[in-house]
């Protein structure tokens, strides 16, 4: 229930620091080169006290920019889809069975009838998601090959959430026997490849001033933007369509419906047809007038992704959905957005949901350790509690620089994670439009990092691999292009493989383009190349121990200047001695919950919650020191008062924990407390505290001598609502921790909240744990707080961690720490975590051994020789007992 408070002084007249003591402030040491924060790290590892990278395992470089490969035994081995036997496979991802320890390889495959394949270039119209297993480890051999999903289902992400097997996939999927159709017949050969009249087909190109060269187009009307202007809401794309062509029926999105128009408003006829059905994403027109002088007209559920140059339509396209500016259609695809298929077994049956994003492509999802899904696609990110949703919109992903190797870039195929210190990384495939060739050097992969989901997300300064694999035969082999990136994790989330689609064609300066759409990117394009477009799926294991940041690999890939400093660290025991306290009711009172805080004039302050006459019936006291080897003694009740109605009318039946903070800006002290109702507890939950809500009051003296009150009550500022999240129960916002400024600016803090309801709501990934805690944050001290999105949960220890309080450690440690309550090990001592932007931080928490055992940390404290002091209540027959321990901090 309760927590401690910091309060903040100016150091060196500029940035505003939480302290708990009068801090001496040690300038920040000076480096000419290496690494500063984390962030130049590419948050893949921290930085050292000495100013270099220490990467996460799976990382290398200066920068920790580089993903650590490790050469596979062999190609044969390397290939784990689509080598032997010979399929076109493009890509996949590994689930581990947690009953049989068996890896399932869930692998795109371009699929024909009878356990035939096509080429990649048929992706669209030929994918299936197949499952192999492997009984010997990740690497494999992956055998007992069969469909998961039939036609169309492409790019499948795998994933275990709550004993459900789920993949995420482009398309819609249809059941593992469904009809296959023939691969297609290669589209004939351009008409440059013909080099005499006799061989120039006369159907279809014609022999021109010494060249075989096709007829030339029809004049290209005029768009019709102009005469049809953009609805509201809607961007024109000229001179495209997102349906049929000339030659055959592109078609980029559903039909919904074929309606015609006339006049000069069919623009708006069809954004009102396409704005009544939640389907409809774009619209196409018909240039060219039919005899009646209608125009032709055609509703799509594409989202203008994936259009054609096209001189007959022009395309209007909602600008919620216009996340690529790409005018060229890929293949005759059945695509419809993403779909997420289910089973309770890796073996199927998997049964789609109903769950779609409209225009989504390329889902990659992550679990977070609350539960919380998180789903990258179409650079855009969701966010549901459970598969079915309701999914809630986080927002775009912006890509700033998103140029490569020195030109315009572009990126796709994204791989969503967070790693051991939660933060977050996106893995994407990137390539350039420039002409290919051994003498070119492609863009292969990209890389994003952030440290929260909302962003903003950075672009690391090299790509995590490049196109070249080696072998432990010492050969290596050079790839055209290797897309679809996806990670595998060993239990303890550390990265250990990487899987990709491959196209092994090198050199490959011939693959300029595919079909009729006249495309430049070189190596990118072979894979869908037609007589070229065999692909496979890749996987190459990762270093798995945490290293100094030094390249491996490609001495291409050279680290600029580096920074980023957030060292682990840790707490190591010294001394504790009982506090003595003049209590109100003698020996038998009994204090739980509330703060320390110290004064510059060294004077210690009590701010806790007496409850020696029970859960209930308690009061929130003030208790001062004039030094901390002196005697407390009892000052004032802080505010009036609990009601101790039991009922469950009185929002303020039980008053606990209060929470002072000193605003230095305003020069005022601040208290934040719990305020609960209470009635009797019955088979259905415990009620003698519920419905917490988190109240503030403010000193009625200004300046620092104003820390003991009189305080004045103002209003809520947190309370259950409609913004409560799933981890949050019965008991409410059941704490708040001292609120802590930020470097970012505002101010932060962590509340709890408990599952006290029988049985309780929030059931798997953590069924047993009962005590949470989240973070909010306000702009200004006295705003009402806001929770965390898209979760506000920080896991600690799976549900047993109450009453966090959170210190600054300045120069030359640069973090926040955090101590709190660790309900499974009081009889230990306390939890302990750190972060190095107060508001990730790092999970599960460690447990700091106290010999007295301890029930609630009340304040930690700075001290001048750099040791650490934490005022903690402990159990003493029955009756918490405040502690004053002292602690060494240990940086690893």
């Amino acid at each position: 229930r309760s927590q401690s408070v910091s309060y903040y002084t100016k150091v060196r007249g500029s940035s505003m620091i939480p302290r708990w003591v009068m801090i001496v402030a040690v300038a920040a040491t000076e480096t000419t080169s290496g690494c500063v924060t984390d962030e130049d790290c590419s948050l893949s590892g921290v930085c050292t006290t000495s100013g270099a990278c220490h990467c996460n395992a799976g990382w290398t470089g200066p920068q920790c920019s580089r993903l650590d490969r490790l050469p596979p035994a062999s190609r044969e081995a390397a290939a784990v889809m689509g080598f032997a036997p010979n399929l076109t496979s493009w890509g996949g991802n590994v689930v581990v069975d947690p009953t049989t320890g068996h890896h399932h390889l869930y692998a795109a495959v371009i699929a024909g009838p009878n356990g035939t394949s096509c080429g990649l270039s048929n992706w669209g119209s030929h994918s299936v998601v197949v499952k192999a297993t492997s009984t010997t480890g990740v690497q494999g051999p992956y055998t007992n090959q069969s469909i998961a999903i039939g036609v169309f289902a492409h790019n499948p992400q795998a994933v275990l959430i709550k004993g459900r097997y789920a993949i995420f996939h482009i398309g819609a999927g249809s059941p593992p026997g469904s009809a296959i159709s023939p691969c297609p017949t290669p589209p004939p050969p351009p008409c440059s490849v013909y080099t005499s009249a006799s061989t120039c087909p006369p159907s279809r190109c014609s022999w021109t001033n010494g060249h075989c060269v096709p007829p030339p187009l029809p004049p290209t009307p005029p768009a019709l933007c102009a005469t049809q202007p953009a609805p509201p809401g809607y961007v024109c794309k000229g001179n495209t369509c997102g349906g049929p062509s000339p030659s055959s029926d592109h078609n980029c999105g559903a039909y919904l419906t074929v309606p015609t128009c006339s006049g000069g408003d069919c623009a708006a006829t069809l954004s009102a047809l396409c704005d009544k059905d939640t389907r409809c994403h774009s619209f196409s027109l018909e240039n060219r007038y039919n005899g009646s002088g209608s125009l032709h007209s055609q509703t799509f559920s594409g989202d203008g992704s994936c259009l054609r140059l096209n001189p007959d339509w022009t395309t209007y396209i909602k600008q919620a959905d216009t996340f690529k500016d790409n005018t060229f259609s890929r293949e005759n695809t059945t695509y419809v957005g993403s779909r997420i298929h289910t089973s309770s077994s890796p073996d199927g049956p998997f049964e789609p949901l109903t769950t779609t994003w409209p225009g989504c492509n390329n889902p990659t999802p992550w679990v977070m350790t609350n539960g919380t899904i998180v789903v990258a696609c179409t650079w855009h990110l969701y966010a549901a509690e459970e598969l079915e949703g309701p999914w809630r919109s986080i927002g775009p992903i912006s890509i700033s620089p998103s140029t490569r190797m020195g030109v315009p870039g572009s990126w796709e195929d994204p791989f969503l994670f967070q790693d051991v210190n939660n933060h977050w990384h996106i893995l994407s495939h990137t390539y350039t439009r420039q002409p290919g060739g051994p003498d070119v050097q492609n863009s292969i992969s990209g890389h994003l990092f952030s440290r929260n989901v909302e962003g903003p997300w950075t672009v690391s300064p090299d790509e995590p691999y490049d196109n070249v694999v080696s072998y432990e035969d010492g050969t290596s082999e050079t790839f055209a292009t290797l897309e679809r990136p996806k990670l595998f994790f060993s239990a303890n989330n550390t990265p250990t493989h990487i899987t990709n689609g491959v196209s092994p064609v090198w050199p490959c300066g011939g693959c300029t383009g595919f079909g009729d759409a006249p495309k430049t990117g070189g190596c990118c394009w072979c894979k869908v190349k037609p007589g070229i477009d065999w692909t496979y799926t890749l996987m190459q294991p990762l270093r798995t121990t945490s290293t100094p940041g030094v390249f491996r690999d490609n001495p291409r890939f050279e680290g600029t200047s580096a920074t980023a400093h957030t060292p682990r660290v840790t707490l190591q025991f010294l001394q504790t001695v009982e506090v003595p306290i003049d209590g109100q009711h003698g020996t038998k009172t009994s204090f739980e919950g509330g703060t320390v805080v110290r004064t510059d004039d060294g004077a210690v302050h009590l701010f806790t919650t007496d409850q020696t006459y029970g859960v209930v019936n308690t009061s929130l006291v003030y208790y001062r020191a004039p030094n901390s080897s002196a005697t407390f003694s009892f000052v004032r009740q802080l505010v009036c008062c609990s009601t101790v109605k039991t009922d469950g009318s009185d929002p303020r039946a039980s008053l606990w924990a209060p929470m002072p903070v000193y605003d230095d800006e305003a020069g005022l002290w601040h208290l934040f407390y719990v305020q609960y109702r209470s009635a009797q507890s019955n088979a259905s939950g415990w009620f003698s505290n519920f419905g917490g809500e988190i109240s503030h009051a403010r000193s009625s003296v200004s300046g620092p001598g104003g820390v003991g009150g009189p305080y004045v009550d103002i209003g809520v500022v947190l309370q259950p609502d409609n913004d409560s999240q799933p981890w949050e129960g019965l008991q409410g916002t059941d704490s708040i921790s001292p609120p802590y400024k930020l470097s970012t600016g505002g101010w932060s803090a962590f509340y709890g909240s408990a599952h006290t309801e029988v049985p309780s709501t929030y059931d798997p990934p953590f069924p047993h744990g009962k005590w949470w805690n989240g973070i909010v944050t306000a702009s200004a001290l006295g705003d009402s707080f806001v929770r965390k999105q898209p979760s506000s949960l920080v896991n600690f220890n799976s549900g047993y961690s109450e009453n966090p309080i959170v210190t600054w450690l300045p120069s030359p440690h640069n973090k926040y720490i955090a101590v709190f309550d660790d309900l499974r090990g009081q009889s230990t001592g306390f939890g302990f975590s750190w972060s190095a932007d107060g508001v990730n931080w790092q999970t599960p928490s460690a447990l700091v051994g106290v010999p007295t055992g301890a029930r609630t940390p009340l304040g930690s404290m700075l001290e001048k020789d750099g040791t650490l002091t934490v005022y903690y209540t402990a159990y003493d027959s029955g009756v918490e007992r405040v502690h004053r321990g002292q602690f060494k901090l240990v940086d690893l």
